[in-house]
Order: C-alpha cells, then structure tokens, then sequence
C-alpha cells in the first residue's frame, strides 16, 4: 500500500536535471540563495545541518532523503559550522563533477547525492501545494 506522498510525486513524474556527489569535511557552512525548483539530497555517509528559511534546522545522517519542492533559501552546514560561504545556485548546478566544502585533504566525514529536477506533469503547482515545503 502506497502512502499519498508517494502518490503525489508519482503524480508529477519528476525528472532529474542535474545531480552531483557533495561532500563535506572539517567545519564548513555554504548559504544557497533561493533556486524555486524542486531540490532533493539523500544522505549516503555521515551528518550535516540544514537550515531551510522559515524551518528548524535538522541534522542529517545517513540514510536521511529531503525532498524541496520549491527550493528556498537554505544554509547547509558541518554539524560545528564555519561562516558561511555565499553560493548561486545557478552557478553550482552548472558546474561539473562533485563538490566538496570544507577542508579538502582526507576522507570527508559526510557524503550525499544532490541536485534538482522538474515535474512533468502538465500543470504540477497543484500537486506542488500539497507536498510539505521541506
């Protein structure tokens, strides 16, 4: 049996447009002005902070999936952070290969797989407004 979030999203048929390795190691923090598409990141090794605008902040883990339908303004964080680094979203999500913040000697101490996508369904805003913002 499917739950109605499942069935949302099936019902807007995401496609994924861009998608790319981010690591972390050390303390670092990055602030990612307003992007307005759908953005996701699943975590696949360690912890980080994210601070959506208007949210709590949560920790992350391994394993955790976080679903942005309309990508707001959001810090992303080691757990201790360092101040952060301002990034266009425009100009990460055209940049190639994966992305590492923090120091760059060392295995990272977290790992997860990020991007955006689109909706294909023909008029997803009504779908959209019924997925919780983050």
């Amino acid at each position: 049996m499917s739950d109605p979030l499942s069935e949302v999203i099936q019902l807007l048929r995401p496609r994924a447009v861009f998608a790319k390795e981010i690591s972390g190691r050390g303390r670092w923090a990055v602030r990612y002005a307003e992007f307005g598409l759908p953005g996701f990141c699943a975590m696949t090794e360690g912890q980080c902070r994210l601070a959506v605008d208007g949210e709590a902040p949560v920790v992350l883990e391994k394993g955790d999936f976080v679903l942005l339908p309309a990508t707001p303004a959001f810090t992303l964080s080691s757990i201790d952070p360092g101040p952060p680094v301002h990034v266009d979203p425009n100009a990460a999500a055209a940049g190639e290969g994966a992305t590492r913040y923090g120091r760059t000697e060392g295995a990272p101490d977290m790992r997860q797989f990020g991007g955006y996508f689109s909706f294909a369904a023909a008029d997803p805003g009504l779908l959209v407004s019924l997925l919780p913002r983050m």
